[in-house]
């Protein structure tokens, strides 16, 4: 009897470090299986399919399959009006099933796997998706930048790892996550038969070991001797979070970008900071009247600024930003860069008393191959928000307090007209490196 009890015992802790009783411990934490899509109803019918993504079910034949008898098949097309990307969303959520992972807070990262059918490597974006303000999931739920993967062909091992303190940067709340989203790139073909077909299968959620310590500083680096601070130069990856592509409404025709962290070797040119790059995709589409944009918000540049101390505060003119541009493709590149200032800093300087302060730069060409350096003195900015408020021509809010974007940076601002080409619809690329304060000698 003692015999087949232990022999119990043993099966139990068996199965259960197989993963097969939802949760496994790790050398961080417990694992959870979210999905492997198992059980047709629970694991499948929920998602959510939009922008194209054509066709999503049950796949049965065991050369796609990781874990168990099934995974999920995803076919993604794309609409050929515009140009945003497929994507399907897998939720965290569902009262009809008692599931509830929805806290990412102690979430350390998210593993899957993929399958790639294509005989060449293709892209997949993959993150976290929320809800709307009417706690519906729409295309116009709030969704965080996605960390972008290679596909090789066959099975790949993804590992998407959570950065709360990233994350909160495009106000995104990491304990009320509807789900985990997965993009890929629009197919060539019209028809769900011939588009590439990608099956995915046990995603998990992987919890850090207690609780997860905040970030409070962004360690930026600092040379004060030399007059140099840094804000971003993307050799942590994870800085791409401080840019973003704003949300436009979803019946606008509009030319979606894309925006990661790659290392400059990809395009065979040096980093004008370390190794890594911001790369921009700027896409061709079908309206050639629509303005398309990016956003960088303030984390980085309140950090720096508070590095500097109180002299940038007291002499703004001893001090530049700078950031450096490449434009890789063969014509000269366009942009329009907008700096602004956070007026939220202070909850009583509303619409009626005070503006956001905005400097204006005219359009910044970039000749082909080259890097192009952008400047501005930061005691310019101010003057020109000064200016504004005091009634200059460009307003005439002459009773409003200024916020000035020394003492309250908002934020960067990236526009650019969109584009098409006559035949084939060839996308634009630019390079972004080296945020930086350096002082004027």
């Amino acid at each position: 009897m003692k015999k087949i009890i232990t022999l119990i015992l043993a099966l139990i802790l068996c199965l259960s470090s197989l993963g097969l009783f939802g949760c496994a411990e790790e050398s961080g934490g417990k694992a959870v299986l979210l999905s492997s899509f198992e059980n047709f109803d629970r694991d499948i019918q929920p998602i959510h399919v939009l922008d194209g993504m054509g066709d999503v079910g049950e796949n049965r034949d065991m050369q796609f399959v990781k874990g168990g008898k099934k995974s999920l098949y995803a076919t993604p097309v794309g609409l050929t009006w515009v140009t945003k990307f497929p994507y399907l969303v897998i939720p965290t959520t569902s009262i009809n099933y008692n599931m509830n992972y929805g806290n990412f807070e102690n979430v350390e990262k998210v593993t899957c796997w993929v399958y790639n059918t294509s005989d060449e490597t293709e892209w997949m974006s993959m993150g976290l998706t929320g809800l709307t303000r009417t706690h519906q999931y729409a295309e116009s739920a709030i969704r965080p930048n996605g960390e972008y993967f290679d596909l090789a062909p066959g099975w790949n091992f993804i590992e998407y790892y959570i950065y709360p303190a990233y994350m909160s940067m495009q106000s995104f709340d990491i304990k009320s996550v509807y789900g985990i989203f997965f993009e890929f790139d629009r197919s060539e073909e019209i028809t769900v038969a011939s588009a590439i077909k990608f099956y995915i299968d046990e995603v998990k959620l992987h919890y850090v070991k207690g609780e997860r310590k905040p970030i409070t500083t962004l360690n930026l680096n600092s040379d004060a001797e030399n007059g140099a601070w840094e804000v971003c130069d993307f050799e942590d990856s994870m800085q791409s979070y401080h840019f973003a592509i704003p949300y436009v409404i979803p019946s606008a025709i509009w030319n979606q970008p894309h925006i990661r962290t790659v290392n400059a070797s990809k395009y065979n040119i040096t980093a004008k900071s370390g190794v890594n790059v911001l790369e921009l995709i700027k896409r061709a589409g079908t309206n050639n009247f629509a303005c398309c944009y990016m956003q960088m918000e303030g984390t980085a540049l309140k950090e720096a600024f508070k590095n500097i101390g109180q002299d940038l505060i007291d002499n703004p003119s001893n001090y530049v930003l700078k950031f450096d541009i490449y434009n890789t493709s063969d014509v000269v590149d366009g942009i329009t860069i907008e700096l602004f200032s956070d007026r939220s800093y202070d909850e009583t300087l509303n619409s009626e008393n005070a503006q956001t302060g905005t400097y204006f730069s005219s359009g910044t060409k970039v000749n082909p191959g080259e890097w192009y350096t952008y400047e501005k003195n930061i005691g310019a900015i101010d003057n020109n928000i000064k200016n504004r408020a005091a009634g200059s021509s460009s307003t005439t809010d002459d009773d409003k307090t200024p916020v000035l974007f020394s003492q309250h940076p908002g934020g960067i601002t990236f526009s650019w007209a969109a584009f098409r080409t006559s035949s084939n619809m060839e996308d634009r690329v630019i390079l972004i490196d080296n945020f930086r304060i350096e002082k004027v000698s």
